[in-house]
Parts: C-alpha cells; sequence; structure tokens
C-alpha cells in the first residue's frame, strides 16, 4: 500500500457518513430522473475545486456525494483508484467467498446485455472491488478497470456508481460528467447495494459503461434489481443451511447455534423487507415453545422458499430465449409479485393479483413471461409512486377468445393490457 492511501485509510474504513448500517430501510427499487443533455453540458464545465454549494444543477444525490467527495479530501484530477496490497487482496477475498458465489451469476447476467467495454463489478461494505465481469477490453490488458482490491471509496475516488449506493441505501446511477474524479467522466454508472438478513450492507453491484454509448436505464436498473435481491437471497438460503447442517452435527444441539437460528426466524418474519410468514410461533408461553423439531423444519421449509427465490431471479435476469411449453399463467405471475411485494410495500405500494387460485394454462416460455410481467409491472410501480396517488396495483391474466391470454395491471383509474400468447 503507497503512503498516500496509507494515510487516508482511517477515513477509508471511517466515514463521518456511517457505511454498513442504516436505521431506516429504503426501497432498492426507487427510480431517479435522469438529467438533460443541457444540464450534462453545464455540468461538464463545472470544476470540483469549487464548493459543490456553486452547482444548483447537480441531481440531490450528485450534489452531496461531491460534498462528501469534497469533505474528505478527494483529489479530483486523481487517475486511478487506490489499491490493496496482494496479501491485503487475498485476504479480503477468503472473507468474502460466499459474497462472490451468490452474486457471480448475476454479474454475468448484467454483462450479457451491456455495451462494449462495459465492467461489472461487485464491491465490499467499504467500496473495496470484490469480482469483476465484463468483456476483454475492459477487464484484461493495459486498458483494464480496477480490480479485485481497488478502493473505490468517495475519499480515494469521489462520488461514482460503487460508493453512492453504499451512502444512499439504494439504486442510484452517475451519469458521465457528474462523477467527481476527471478521469471517470468518460464513464456512465449505476449501482445497487446488497444487504444482510439484518440490514446492514455487505456489498454493492455496479455496471460501469462508456459515456457515449446509449443504453436503456431501465433495463440495467431491472438487472442490478434482480441481481441484489437474487444474492441477498442466496445468502439467507446458505446462512439457514449453514445453521441447520451446525445443528445436525451433534446429538445435542449447541445453544449458540439453536440462538441464532431462532434469530434469523424472527428477522425473516418481522423484516419488512421479508414478508414471511412462520407456521410456527416464535413468542408461544414457556409452556409451549416450539421444539427444536419444529424450528429445524421450519428452517428447512423457509431454505427452500429462498432456493425458489434465488432460481425466480435468475430466470427474470437472464435474457436466454426458450421453446415454449404448458405453463399454469397465474402461477408464473404469483411468482413475479412474490419478488416484488416486498420492495413494492417500502415504498408505498400494495400487489395483488386477481383469481390468483384459478388455473390458467398456456403456452409461453417462461421466462421471458416471467420477465415481462416484472419489468412492466416494475415501470407501474414507478409511475404510481411519482403520482403519489393511488397506491394499489392489481394484476391478473385474462383468457381472451381463441384461447388467447392478456396480462392486464389496473392502478387508479388507470389500466394497461398486454397480449401474451
Amino acid at each position: 500500500m503507497n503512503q498516500s492511501i496509507a494515510v487516508r485509510k482511517s477515513v477509508v474504513e471511517s466515514p463521518p457518513w456511517k457505511i454498513g448500517a442504516c436505521n431506516a430501510i429504503p426501497s432498492l427499487a426507487l427510480p431517479l430522473n435522469r438529467p438533460s443533455l443541457k444540464e450534462i453540458k453545464k455540468i461538464q464545465n463545472f470544476s470540483p475545486n469549487r464548493s459543490p454549494h456553486h452547482y444548483p444543477s447537480l441531481r440531490p444525490h450528485i450534489k452531496r456525494a461531491w460534498e462528501r467527495s469534497s469533505f474528505l479530501g478527494c483529489d479530483p484530477s486523481t487517475l486511478k483508484a487506490g489499491q490493496y496490497s496482494l496479501s491485503q487482496t487475498i485476504s479480503l477475498l477468503k472473507t468474502h467467498t460466499s459474497l462472490i458465489k451468490a452474486a457471480r451469476p448475476f454479474l454475468k447476467s448484467i454483462s450479457k446485455v451491456a455495451p462494449k467495454n462495459h465492467s461489472v463489478t461487485l464491491a465490499n461494505q467499504n467500496s473495496i472491488v470484490l469480482d469483476v465481469i465484463g468483456d476483454p477490453s475492459s477487464v484484461q490488458g493495459a486498458q483494464a478497470v480496477p480490480g479485485p482490491g481497488a478502493i473505490f471509496s468517495e475519499a480515494l475516488t469521489g462520488a461514482s456508481g460503487i460508493s453512492i449506493p453504499l451512502i444512499e441505501g439504494t439504486y442510484t446511477d452517475v451519469v458521465g460528467p457528474e462523477h467527481y474524479i476527471k478521469a471517470f467522466r468518460l464513464y456512465t454508472c449505476q449501482g445497487i447495494p446488497i444487504r444482510s438478513l439484518y440490514n446492514s450492507f455487505l456489498g454493492v453491484i455496479s455496471i460501469a459503461f462508456a459515456f457515449k454509448d446509449s443504453l436503456p436505464f431501465s433495463q440495467i436498473r431491472e438487472l442490478l434489481i434482480c441481481a441484489a435481491k437474487g444474492t441477498e437471497a442466496q445468502l439467507i438460503q446458505n446462512e439457514l443451511e449453514s445453521s441447520l447442517n451446525e445443528l445436525s452435527l451433534t446429538e445435542t444441539p449447541q445453544q449458540d447455534a439453536l440462538n441464532k437460528l431462532w434469530m434469523d426466524l424472527y428477522e425473516l418474519q418481522s423484516s419488512p423487507r421479508y414478508q414471511v410468514k412462520l407456521n410456527i410461533d416464535l413468542f408461544s408461553n414457556s409452556s409451549s415453545k416450539p421444539s427444536i423439531t419444529k424450528i429445524r423444519k421450519e428452517a428447512s421449509r423457509l431454505a427452500e422458499i429462498f432456493k425458489e427465490e434465488v432460481q425466480n431471479w435468475l430466470e427474470v435476469s437472464s435474457n436466454e430465449i426458450a421453446s415454449p411449453y404448458p405453463q399454469d399463467l397465474n402461477l408464473l405471475l404469483q411468482n413475479v409479485i412474490n419478488l416484488l411485494k416486498a420492495e413494492a410495500a417500502l415504498e408505498g405500494i400494495q400487489l395483488f393479483q386477481k383469481n390468483e387460485y384459478k388455473s390458467l394454462i398456456g403456452i409461453v416460455d417462461r421466462g421471458h413471461f416471467m420477465r415481462t410481467i416484472f419489468k412492466n409491472t416494475l415501470r407501474i410501480m414507478d409511475e404510481v409512486y411519482q403520482m403519489n396517488r393511488s397506491n394499489k396495483i392489481e394484476i391478473g391474466v385474462e383468457m381472451k377468445e381463441g384461447k388467447s391470454f392478456s396480462i392486464r395491471w389496473n392502478f387508479g383509474n388507470q389500466q394497461e393490457e398486454l397480449p401474451i400468447c
């Protein structure tokens, strides 16, 4: 580690804005207004050497990031990120093995739809890079983006799609000149945080691509939401299975392991981020507390639920096309609503399924059908949130004449209908 990094090490790890925990639980899915070309042209002439207060046209989350970067002493002329030593990087990767493994399938899904010269990055809760996926020109050779061990804290590299989501606690994007570091202004970044079961920050997933490349922000945002929520679900599944394995190692279960499992179940039941309903009462009176067998059985059931959820997130994030075959369309719709209902609730929106218990068999590409529902429901959630009026969205699959089907969304006084097969 060079001297400049060593001097700032304490700032990187303990900034005045606490990273790693958040009292509020913002939705990951809240949309941002993209700056206009006119606003971008204004920002191109900004100098970070002046106080960010002089730049009223900066979007609020960008202005806050510039203020933090300035306060932390970030040098706008910095040419590259800081870097851990080889031994530090090896230790870092060992510590985060489970996070890297859980996130990698989703990094690949994002990379498949990204433009040329892109990088998809996983960083930890301190904005230190753990994994990077991209095209060969971006991840290999002389022009490669910083890899594992690179430090993207605001103290060293200013506002970025890696640092801001960990501070703001939600999805963010940074368009070209909105970067505090001049060398980064050739790129546009989008990022989203990953949270633990207990709501602390575990890391961030971010994509960077050339500012000149045109790419729908909404498409990447959809994939980032899938990536964050899918990674979180995989880690919860791993946590439950690990606790169950620990309990099965001895004939007499260890009290610490049992308490840990009990706390995990309690958090899943009580957190608005999951809305899990348990089949046992964790707070029964002393004469009828759930037995160890019941707790194990419930944990096993939830592990299977999160396993299925991970597969659904992978399916929604994939761009693969498959042959259509008979599917229960209402069941597929229910899968998508289950993926989004907790995030919708954090935005004050309720998702309802019409005729959810009615079986409707249609011949569809399962993944394409679920992706279509997902992206359109997310778009309508954005509209409902921004209208700040109706807080209910009803979604249903309807059969038309000739055995064709359509999806209908009802929200407020509006409705949308989309033919599907």
